[in-house]
């Protein structure tokens, strides 16, 4: 059994120097799962670059994909109960972790602890990149994706519309937004409406109470955190056909 004190972190794997070894199972990476106490929670990322994890969570499986060529990025966001960790396809693997978040205590057992009564857990948060709200989250979390350790703030919502428009060429959208006050103001309310709508998923997603002030750098964090945007996902911003798409899209904002 292992706690994790608030602001830190524990490691998973075959590694005996992981906070929590599990030597004996040949699939296990070395380091496979990193559990990070984040804002009241715990966020759980996948770190091998061959194995996915199963995340079980009051019966809802969520499943965290190996690590991509840029990197551990994002996870599984658990605010409250319990989940279980397990392999994809590992049937009759012993190997199991359970992880259960109570007020500010996060504890993280092997086989052989039953847990408590679950409460509320967070599934992941899903943006289809089709969407306008993808584009606007990916803009908004731009700056952290370029520079994790950047202590800026986003961008102002004025700002943000512009460089909505300029990253998915929607050059017209860009002239008028600059030489008229009447499409600024329409594109910028259209921009809080974006907003209000990640907001709103954020919260159906149970990364934060119905009502909670989300301002935007709170709301950057939990995107990062939950894995919603991706710093691989900056490459869809030089990705031709996905910002044609895009481009189509706001023609009509």
């Amino acid at each position: 059994m292992a706690d994790l004190v608030p602001g830190g972190e524990l490691l998973i794997g075959r590694d005996v120097r992981c906070e929590i070894p599990v030597p004996d199972e040949g699939r296990l990476s070395r380091r496979a799962v990193r559990l990070r106490s984040r804002d009241g929670g715990v966020v759980v990322t996948n770190l091998s670059h061959t194995h996915a994890v199963l995340v079980d969570a009051h019966g809802t499986v969520s499943r965290l994909e190996p690590v991509g060529p840029e990197g551990a990025d994002g996870g599984f966001v658990l605010r409250a109960g319990s989940a279980r960790l397990t392999g994809p396809s590992w049937g009759r693997s012993p190997f199991a972790v359970w992880i259960t978040v109570e007020g500010a205590h996060h504890r993280t057992v092997l086989p052989g602890w039953t847990a408590g009564g679950v409460s509320v857990t967070a599934e992941p948060l899903r943006l289809q990149r089709r969407t306008k709200e993808f584009v606007v989250a990916l803009l908004l979390c731009r700056h952290r994706l370029e520079d994790p350790t950047s202590a800026a703030p986003p961008p102002p919502v004025p700002k943000l519309a512009r460089d909505v428009l300029e990253a998915t060429n929607s050059w017209h959208l860009v002239r008028d937004y600059d030489v008229d006050e009447r499409t600024r103001l329409r594109l910028t309310r259209r921009m809080h409406e974006h907003l209000k709508t990640l907001r709103a998923k954020v919260v159906r997603s149970g990364l934060a109470e119905e009502g909670a002030e989300l301002p935007p750098m709170l709301l950057v964090s939990l995107l990062l955190d939950s894995g919603a945007v991706r710093r691989d996902d900056l490459a869809l911003l030089s990705d031709e056909a996905w910002l044609e798409r895009q481009e189509q899209q706001w023609w009509d904002a």
